[in-house]
């Protein structure tokens, strides 16, 4: 099995990476600013999936990735039927607890980033 770790990993990747262009208009990108002093936590592989909901084999039922791009700058990929119109506390908090449940550690308050906003 360890020696057939490299194979499998990459077609592991690839299928992931095909379902995702595949199923592309299901989901929708949001932006997080951290707007704190306390910085993002970022890594040479941090994105995660903060839905933790799984099926009875504890298999991941939904996919919603978690992506820090800099200190200050995270990205959620979301289900679009899930996406928010807004960045409200409650959306804040539920992808907060997510992250924090995969380890990872923010600031106390995140605000809502357009494509157009200046960094």
């Amino acid at each position: 099995m360890e020696r057939m770790w490299g194979p499998m990993s990459h077609m592991l990747a690839v299928n992931i990476g095909g379902s995702l262009l595949r199923d592309r208009s299901l989901f929708r990108i949001v932006l997080l600013r951290n707007d704190t002093d306390l910085a993002f936590i970022t890594g040479d592989q941090p994105v995660i999936n903060v839905n933790d909901e799984r099926d009875f084999k504890g298999v991941p039922v939904e996919i919603e990735l978690y992506c820090p791009l800099s200190p200050k700058l995270a990205m959620w990929f979301v289900l679009a039927s899930k996406a928010p119109k807004e960045l409200t506390k409650d959306v804040i908090i539920y992808v907060r607890r997510g992250a924090e449940h995969a380890g990872i550690r923010s600031g106390p308050s995140w605000s809502r980033r357009r494509e157009s906003d200046p960094e």
